[in-house]
């Protein structure tokens, strides 16, 4: 028979507000480390399972350079191999942030105008959250 874990005390849970600046700092840490800059704004919504984080203004001067000249689908092709680098650090960071197991990772980019989105879907709700 196992043992069902104690529940964190109160003072000991991170809040939700602690829980997505921690997220974001990551993530913005994990792009800017790769690609050389990351997003100027991030936005982190935290519902149940779901952690899904929103960034704006992500693309380099290069990449929005190409995305001028008609070649969006080259730029969202680099994205999507950025994407596929850079996800086990962004689920680290997340499991980190969350103590939950990230169960599903999904990454998309937009080109015009320059969107990004990250979702996780973790293996249950925050600790002491509900």
């Amino acid at each position: 028979m196992s043992e069902v874990p104690e529940a964190p005390h109160p003072a000991e849970v991170p809040t939700r507000g602690r829980i997505a600046r921690d997220i974001t700092d990551a993530v913005v840490r994990v792009t800017r480390d790769a690609i050389g800059r990351g997003p100027v704004s991030t936005r982190v919504i935290i519902d149940g399972e779901a952690v899904v984080v929103l960034m704006h203004d992500t693309l380099t001067k290069a990449e929005q350079s190409l995305v001028d000249g008609g070649r969006v689908a080259e730029v969202l092709a680099l994205r999507r191999a950025f994407q596929d680098l850079l996800r086990p650090a962004s689920i680290e960071a997340v499991e980190h942030a969350t103590g939950r197991k990230v169960q599903t990772f999904m990454s998309t980019n937009h080109a015009d105008p320059d969107h990004a989105a990250e979702i996780f879907l973790l293996d249950g709700p925050l600790a002491g959250h509900g």
